[in-house]
Order: structure tokens, then sequence, then C-alpha cells
């Protein structure tokens, strides 16, 4: 199991890059749980990764925010193209980063959902790249179930499969779904050729219980911010802390 660090800028990379996290996400924290960067701040985040040395070591990917949070738009004759993706970001952008993550609020109530997952899964360099999420809270963001959203990553062809939560205030993961659930779904993840994904409001505390279940990576954010904001920067304390429970491949060393 290893972490993924959400950051929101170019300056928090350079911080990240004196730490030993492997997987770096680019977001915009304030536009919601898969808030996305505006384009210059993801160029401009690309630039830095490739001029500092630990490039080759790293996973990149970026939130692109949410499948439906475009409104649908009308042809002349009146059919509907809600079924098409607008790219967020260019092409050029995208195709530079190794994953691509997309959530479903909405969907339960949208019958070409799939569809529109389909249009922005052909549009990416390699279907693998696509990475849907399935909100722990999926009833509060009108979202599809675990299982619809889990079948549909197989469908696709996605390599990972990520559940958040989707209103911060209401809780966080593990007020949401027990040990015993992640590891379930990691389970039936697993058994579909998928890797399962966590976040939501992760603590360190939390590390030592979920890496049992089987999930391949913890997404944090919050917990490497002054405060613990994830609307805040980046505390240096706080990565050296987290930095040490992913020393040697492993997590939550410290506290066995």
């Amino acid at each position: 199991m290893d972490l993924l660090l959400s950051l929101q800028s170019a300056d928090e990379l350079r911080i990240a890059s004196d730490y030993s996290f492997r997987w770096l996400d680019l977001k915009n924290p304030l536009a919601g749980s898969l808030g996305c960067p505006k384009e210059e701040v993801a160029n401009e985040f690309l630039g830095v990764a490739d001029q500092l040395p630990g490039r080759s070591e790293w996973t990149l990917s970026v939130a692109i925010g949410e499948l439906l949070e475009s409104m649908p738009t009308h042809k002349e004759d009146g059919t509907d193209e809600h079924s098409q993706f607008p790219l967020p970001l260019s092409q050029e952008i995208l195709d530079r980063f190794d994953y691509i993550k997309v959530a479903l609020a909405g969907s339960s109530n949208c019958l070409s959902w799939k569809d529109r997952a389909a249009s922005l899964s052909q549009q990416l360099d390699a279907p693998s790249k696509l990475i849907l999420v399935h909100y722990a809270d999926y009833h509060l963001a009108g979202a599809v179930d675990w299982a619809t959203t889990l079948w549909a990553s197989r469908e696709l062809g996605c390599e990972y499969i990520l559940i958040d939560t989707f209103d911060k205030k209401a809780g966080r993961l593990t007020d949401w779904l027990s040990t015993d659930d992640c590891q379930q779904y990691a389970n039936e993840a697993e058994r579909l050729g998928l890797k399962l994904s966590l976040a939501g409001s992760l603590r360190i505390e939390d590390f030592r219980t979920l890496e049992k279940t089987g999930a391949s990576i913890l997404g944090i954010r919050g917990a490497a911010c002054l405060e613990g904001s994830r609307v805040s920067g980046l505390c240096r304390d706080r990565l050296q802390t987290l930095s040490s429970c992913i020393a040697n491949e492993r997590l939550a060393t410290e506290f066995r």
C-alpha cells in the first residue's frame, strides 16, 4: 500500500518533492472533492515536475471534477448531447498525466452517464488512465451505487477505482464505511481486475486499520496540511510524519 498526496499548485509540488511520496495528485480543493485545477495551474505543475529529479519515480494524477458538472447542450435538431464529455483541460495536458480522476455526482438521475464516461475514456490516450470515483456518501451526491461504479470501471478498462467522500462536512470515509466494508470492496475490485484506492479526510491513525483492507492506495490532503484543513497549505511537520509512514514502501510501521 502507498500514499497518494493531493497538491494544489506547483509550489506545493516543490515542497512535496523533498519527501518520499511516489503518487502526487493535482486538484483544486476549493472547487469540491474532485475540484479541477485551472489550465495554467496544471501546465505549471507539469512543467515543474519535469524539472525535478524525482519525476521518473512519480505517478502523477489530476482531478477533473464531476462527470456531469457541465450543463447538457443541444444540437440544432433538438437532440441531447449530454453523452459527450467536454474536456475541462486540454488534451495535451491530460496526456501528460498518468491518471485522470472524475466523480459521478448526479449520475443516479442521468441515463446517459455511462455514455459520457465512455466519451471521456475514448479521449484519453489509454482507457486504463481513467479513474471513476465512487462517493461513500453517494446518496448525498445523487450518484450511482458502488456496484454500478465498479462494473462501469471494469467495462471501461480502468486500472483503479477510488472511493472518496462528497460532503466533507457530513463525515470522513471511516464514518461512512467500516473496515469490513472497505475490505469487501477491495476484494470485489480485485476479482474484477481493479485496484482500490481510499480517500476522504483520512488521518494518520486510520492507516493502521485501512492497510489491512487490501486497498492499494490511500489518498490524503488534509492530513498533510496546516491544522488538518484541506484548503490550507502544506505543513512540513505533517509531511515528515506521513513520509516516515511510507518508508521502505510500507505504511504505519511506527504504529505496530
